[in-house]
């Protein structure tokens, strides 16, 4: 009884009296991010290869590939012939024959001289008209337009016409896989293609009396004719281009000077086109767009024309020459030119066929697998001297604290490191808004050891960790719900422990750089009034 009026008693003291404000205080810890940064964030479209437990850079680009068959190609023709008797009148009987035409038709290809072509896609349309008062027949034969022994050779039937009103027909041929002799009906020509076209009255119909005025048409269009075989003489085509690609790795990410060492650039000119060439590597120039500073590549080789020799061969046996520029450090200025941290590099390049005119004898031929390749070949050991060189990563962050009854009373990032390159890093954390712009940095962070300093880990390499802790400056707390993201700034270093001056040093295989950021915050906790 008496615990039951103690109680009430209680009870009664919370609801009579008036209630004040209750804090308490928390300790929490939270995961914020974890990033790892490795060689696969260190390079872009590259190949690393590894050479006695280093890594290698092994850079393969294709700059340009030249196809022929984009650039010589049978162009959109129409072909119109009109056939009418030389007397005032022609008695026709029935089953006759009163058009018979041989004719050689040739294509305007500038200086090109088109001997045989294989066709890739395209098609022919026959088209006939007739004013003749009976049926007609049409004999149309292209001899020198064949698919292995067949000959395009097609006959199409006009009903009766009239000279105001002309009956026609017509059909389409799709060409792909034909092949085109175009020398003509003499066997000596270029760009010539034969027709063969007959008309005959219908067999089985009564004479026509044809007058002067009747005119029969036959129309052949071809068109879209690409080609993926062809031979004769190409002409002299000149082929100027630029070719740019970013590393955004390097634009995004990096920025400080590289000191590099060993690092060998080639140009390959790859030729299985049976033409000659002349090419001019215009110019190398690489930009870095943060700050403005470009470096073009220079050897005694670019803006001077040099020959890229004929391939040889034919269909099953076509072998390939090659023309190779080599760039090093002993013979052009290649060290600046990758040490720019360029962002963006320019290749300038011009190419002419036939610079000679046509010193083949009209045996310049292109197959299907033919090309002139301009490939980037880049090696180099991964010994690198860095000064101040700086890496970043972007962590994203999101605390909601209600002040009037939760706030962050003080706290610390916590970043958990292990270091397995062989660099030494200063470390600058900057803080983000909804904007991306700075809230705020701290840059008075213990220095990130090099790996040179740890142990070996369970990869058999050197890897150094560590556990840093950065104290929340108070007004940076009060601004905490405007934080978005935590940009993590690495300044990296490899100086000599004696003189301090930056020296060269080798990157292991599997090498890699591990941050981990949590907070550790003391919570003040407000209940009640």
């Amino acid at each position: 009884m008496n615990k039951l009026f103690g109680l009430l008693l209680l009870a009664l003291s919370f609801v009579s009296c008036r209630k004040e404000a209750t804090l308490w205080y928390s300790d929490w810890v939270l995961p914020v991010a974890g990033d790892t940064l490795d060689l696969g964030n260190l390079t872009n479209d590259s190949t690393l290869a590894v050479e006695n437990g280093i890594y290698v850079l092994d850079l393969h680009r294709k700059i340009a590939s030249i196809n022929l068959s984009e650039y010589i190609e049978l162009p959109d023709t129409t072909i119109e012939q009109k056939f009418a008797i030389s007397f005032s009148t022609l008695n026709v009987p029935a089953g006759s024959s009163f058009v018979n035409s041989n004719e050689d038709h040739v294509f305007d290809l500038d200086d090109m001289q088109l001997k045989q072509a294989r066709v890739k896609s395209g098609r022919i349309i026959l088209e006939v008209f007739s004013p003749v008062e009976t049926t007609t027949f049409f004999e149309i034969e292209l001899p020198s337009v064949t698919s292995g022994s067949e000959v395009v050779k097609k006959t199409l039937s006009v009903a009766p016409g009239t000279l105001s009103s002309p009956a026609s027909n017509s059909m389409e041929i799709d060409l792909a896989g034909y092949v085109i002799d175009l020398r003509g009906s003499n066997g000596l020509e270029f760009n010539s293609l034969p027709s063969k076209l007959k008309v005959t009255s219908d067999p089985s119909g009564s004479a026509v009396v044809l007058h002067s005025t009747d005119s029969t048409r036959f129309i052949i269009r071809m068109e879209n004719i690409r080609l993926d075989y062809a031979r004769g003489y190409f002409g002299q085509q000149k082929i100027a281009d630029n070719y740019v690609f970013d590393s955004k790795f390097l634009k995004n990410q990096v920025e400080g000077l590289l000191d590099l060492s060993a690092i060998n650039l080639q140009l390959d000119f790859v030729n299985s086109i049976k033409v000659s060439a002349k090419a001019n590597l215009k110019k190398l120039k690489n930009t870095n767009t943060d700050n403005g500073n470009s470096v073009e590549l220079s050897n005694s080789v670019i803006g001077n024309p040099f020959i890229v020799q004929s391939a040889s061969g034919n269909w099953d046996n076509l072998q390939a020459t090659e023309k190779s520029l080599t760039f090093n450090s002993g013979n052009s200025n290649l060290e600046s030119f990758v040490e720019n941290l360029g962002d963006q590099t320019q290749i300038d390049y011009e190419l002419e066929l036939n610079p000679w005119g046509n010193t083949s004898g009209g045996w310049d031929e292109f197959f299907p697998q033919s090309a002139l390749d301009v490939e980037l070949h880049a090696q180099m050991p991964l010994n690198i001297g860095m000064d101040d060189l700086v890496l970043t990563d972007v962590f994203d962050f999101a605390v909601e604290q209600d002040y009037s009854k939760t706030r962050v009373q003080s706290g610390n990032l916590v970043l958990k490191i292990e270091n397995a390159f062989p660099l030494q890093g200063d470390l600058e954390l900057e803080f983000l808004d909804a904007a991306g712009q700075i809230i705020q940095s701290i840059s008075n962070v213990e220095k990130i050891q090099s790996a040179a300093y740890g142990l070996t880990n369970s990869l058999g390499i050197l890897s150094k960790k560590s556990e840093l802790t950065v104290p929340f400056p108070e007004d940076l707390l009060l601004r905490l719900n405007d934080i978005k993201q935590i940009r993590a700034v690495l300044k990296l270093n490899t100086p000599d422990p004696v003189t301090g001056d930056s020296q060269q040093v080798s990157i292991p295989e599997k090498a890699f750089f591990y941050i981990r950021v949590q907070t550790n915050f003391k919570l003040e906790n407000h209940l009640g009034e």
